[in-house]
Protein backbone atom coordinates (compact mmCIF):
# COMPACT_ATOMS: atom_id res chain seq x y z
CA UNK A 1 0.00 0.00 0.00
CA UNK A 2 1.07 3.68 -0.34
CA UNK A 3 2.92 4.84 2.66
CA UNK A 4 0.73 7.54 2.87
CA UNK A 5 -2.23 5.20 4.06
CA UNK A 6 0.37 3.23 6.99
CA UNK A 7 -1.30 5.46 9.91
CA UNK A 8 -4.95 4.31 8.44
CA UNK A 9 -4.18 0.78 8.10
CA UNK A 10 -2.35 1.15 11.99
CA UNK A 11 -5.71 2.56 13.46
CA UNK A 12 -7.82 -0.27 11.32
CA UNK A 13 -9.17 -3.62 13.14
CA UNK A 14 -8.01 -5.94 10.23
CA UNK A 15 -5.50 -8.11 9.22
CA UNK A 16 -3.37 -6.84 6.21
CA UNK A 17 -2.37 -8.45 3.12
CA UNK A 18 1.20 -7.77 1.64
CA UNK A 19 1.67 -8.76 -1.72
CA UNK A 20 5.14 -8.87 -2.96
CA UNK A 21 5.70 -7.94 -7.59
CA UNK A 22 8.96 -7.54 -8.77
CA UNK A 23 6.89 -4.81 -10.76
CA UNK A 24 6.69 -2.10 -8.01
CA UNK A 25 3.38 -0.57 -9.99
CA UNK A 26 0.63 -0.95 -11.84
CA UNK A 27 -0.99 -4.52 -13.01
CA UNK A 28 1.72 -7.84 -13.54
CA UNK A 29 2.50 -7.73 -17.02
CA UNK A 30 4.90 -10.29 -19.01
CA UNK A 31 7.66 -7.85 -19.10
CA UNK A 32 9.52 -8.61 -15.71
CA UNK A 33 12.22 -10.83 -15.03
CA UNK A 34 12.97 -12.11 -11.70
CA UNK A 35 15.39 -14.97 -12.18
CA UNK A 36 14.95 -17.98 -10.03
CA UNK A 37 18.07 -17.85 -8.52
CA UNK A 38 17.29 -14.18 -7.51
CA UNK A 39 13.84 -14.74 -6.54
CA UNK A 40 13.77 -15.61 -2.57
CA UNK A 41 16.54 -12.76 -1.71
CA UNK A 42 14.23 -10.38 -3.76
CA UNK A 43 11.30 -11.62 -1.50
CA UNK A 44 12.84 -11.20 1.60
CA UNK A 45 14.41 -7.69 1.09
CA UNK A 46 10.94 -6.41 -0.28
CA UNK A 47 9.25 -7.66 3.02
CA UNK A 48 11.85 -6.86 5.41
CA UNK A 49 11.47 -3.33 4.23
CA UNK A 50 7.69 -3.47 3.76
CA UNK A 51 7.19 -4.94 6.83
CA UNK A 52 9.57 -2.23 9.05
CA UNK A 53 8.06 0.42 7.40
CA UNK A 54 4.51 -0.45 8.71
CA UNK A 55 5.77 -1.65 11.92
CA UNK A 56 7.28 2.05 12.32
CA UNK A 57 3.61 3.56 11.36
CA UNK A 58 2.30 1.20 14.22
CA UNK A 59 0.88 -1.94 12.23
CA UNK A 60 1.38 -5.29 14.91
CA UNK A 61 3.38 -8.27 13.20
CA UNK A 62 0.30 -10.14 13.74
CA UNK A 63 -2.05 -8.26 11.73
CA UNK A 64 0.43 -8.99 8.79
CA UNK A 65 -0.16 -11.95 6.00
CA UNK A 66 2.97 -11.94 2.83
CA UNK A 67 2.10 -13.14 -0.22
CA UNK A 68 4.96 -13.71 -2.03
CA UNK A 69 3.38 -13.35 -5.23
CA UNK A 70 3.25 -15.94 -8.37
CA UNK A 71 3.24 -15.95 -12.17
CA UNK A 72 3.86 -13.03 -13.75
CA UNK A 73 3.78 -10.99 -10.66
CA UNK A 74 7.34 -12.64 -9.82
CA UNK A 75 8.34 -13.44 -13.79
CA UNK A 76 6.75 -14.58 -16.96
CA UNK A 77 9.33 -17.90 -16.80
CA UNK A 78 7.50 -20.62 -14.89
CA UNK A 79 10.94 -21.29 -13.45
CA UNK A 80 10.67 -18.42 -10.98
CA UNK A 81 7.34 -18.98 -9.83
CA UNK A 82 8.26 -23.29 -9.37
CA UNK A 83 11.09 -22.13 -6.94
CA UNK A 84 9.44 -19.84 -5.01
CA UNK A 85 6.85 -22.39 -4.53
CA UNK A 86 9.31 -25.22 -3.68
CA UNK A 87 10.95 -22.96 -1.33
CA UNK A 88 8.08 -21.91 0.49
CA UNK A 89 9.57 -23.25 4.06
CA UNK A 90 12.69 -21.07 3.71
CA UNK A 91 10.95 -18.30 3.09
CA UNK A 92 8.38 -18.29 6.01
CA UNK A 93 11.47 -19.30 8.23
CA UNK A 94 13.36 -16.01 6.97
CA UNK A 95 10.35 -14.32 7.27
CA UNK A 96 8.81 -15.54 10.31
CA UNK A 97 5.09 -14.53 9.22
CA UNK A 98 2.07 -15.93 7.87
CA UNK A 99 2.17 -16.50 4.16
CA UNK A 100 -0.99 -16.66 1.76
CA UNK A 101 0.05 -18.30 -1.53
CA UNK A 102 -1.88 -17.87 -4.87
CA UNK A 103 -1.20 -20.21 -7.01
CA UNK A 104 -4.95 -20.97 -8.55
CA UNK A 105 -4.69 -21.00 -12.62
CA UNK A 106 -1.92 -19.07 -13.10
CA UNK A 107 0.04 -19.39 -16.58
CA UNK A 108 3.36 -20.97 -14.92
CA UNK A 109 0.73 -24.09 -14.06
CA UNK A 110 0.13 -24.28 -17.55
CA UNK A 111 3.46 -23.76 -19.16
CA UNK A 112 4.48 -26.82 -16.68
CA UNK A 113 1.87 -29.37 -17.70
CA UNK A 114 1.07 -27.29 -21.29
CA UNK A 115 -2.65 -27.18 -20.45
CA UNK A 116 -4.68 -24.44 -21.14
CA UNK A 117 -5.80 -21.80 -18.22
CA UNK A 118 -9.61 -23.30 -18.30
CA UNK A 119 -7.64 -27.00 -18.07
CA UNK A 120 -5.73 -26.08 -14.38
CA UNK A 121 -8.09 -27.20 -12.21
CA UNK A 122 -5.85 -30.40 -11.12
CA UNK A 123 -2.38 -28.48 -11.54
CA UNK A 124 -3.88 -25.76 -9.41
CA UNK A 125 -5.26 -28.57 -6.01
CA UNK A 126 -1.84 -29.99 -6.43
CA UNK A 127 0.30 -27.01 -6.22
CA UNK A 128 -1.56 -25.22 -3.53
CA UNK A 129 -1.48 -28.99 -1.34
CA UNK A 130 2.26 -28.97 -2.30
CA UNK A 131 1.90 -24.73 -0.51
CA UNK A 132 0.01 -26.04 2.31
CA UNK A 133 2.59 -29.07 3.24
CA UNK A 134 5.26 -26.55 2.35
CA UNK A 135 4.36 -23.62 4.95
CA UNK A 136 1.92 -21.42 3.45
CA UNK A 137 -0.96 -20.54 6.09
CA UNK A 138 -3.62 -19.19 3.61
CA UNK A 139 -4.38 -20.21 -0.02
CA UNK A 140 -6.26 -18.27 -2.42
CA UNK A 141 -8.41 -20.24 -4.73
CA UNK A 142 -10.77 -20.81 -7.57
CA UNK A 143 -12.13 -24.06 -5.94
CA UNK A 144 -12.38 -23.65 -2.54
CA UNK A 145 -14.94 -27.07 -2.38
CA UNK A 146 -11.99 -29.19 -4.20
CA UNK A 147 -9.62 -27.79 -1.79
CA UNK A 148 -11.49 -28.51 1.28
CA UNK A 149 -12.07 -32.03 0.10
CA UNK A 150 -8.08 -32.68 -0.69
CA UNK A 151 -7.26 -31.01 2.91
CA UNK A 152 -9.44 -33.58 4.93
CA UNK A 153 -8.48 -36.35 3.05
CA UNK A 154 -4.96 -35.40 3.26
CA UNK A 155 -5.54 -34.80 7.07
CA UNK A 156 -7.56 -37.96 7.28
CA UNK A 157 -4.42 -39.98 5.41
CA UNK A 158 -2.01 -38.51 7.72
CA UNK A 159 -3.66 -39.38 10.41
CA UNK A 160 -3.83 -43.51 9.25
CA UNK A 161 -0.59 -43.01 8.55
CA UNK A 162 0.91 -41.83 12.00
CA UNK A 163 -1.42 -44.23 14.01
CA UNK A 164 -0.30 -47.56 11.19
CA UNK A 165 3.24 -46.12 11.96
CA UNK A 166 2.99 -46.50 15.71
CA UNK A 167 0.56 -49.78 15.84
CA UNK A 168 4.14 -51.15 14.25
CA UNK A 169 6.48 -49.69 16.74
CA UNK A 170 7.72 -48.02 13.82
CA UNK A 171 10.07 -44.65 14.74
CA UNK A 172 9.29 -43.08 11.49
CA UNK A 173 5.96 -42.18 9.52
Amino acid sequence: PDPALYPDIAEADCRLVVMHSAQRDGIATRTGHLRPEDALDEIVRFFEARVSALRRSGVAADRLILDPGMGFFLSPAPETSLHVLSNLQKLKSALGLPLLVSVSRKSFLGATVGLPVKDLGPASLAAELHAIGNGADYVRTHAPGDLRSAITFSETLAKFRSRDARDRGLDHA
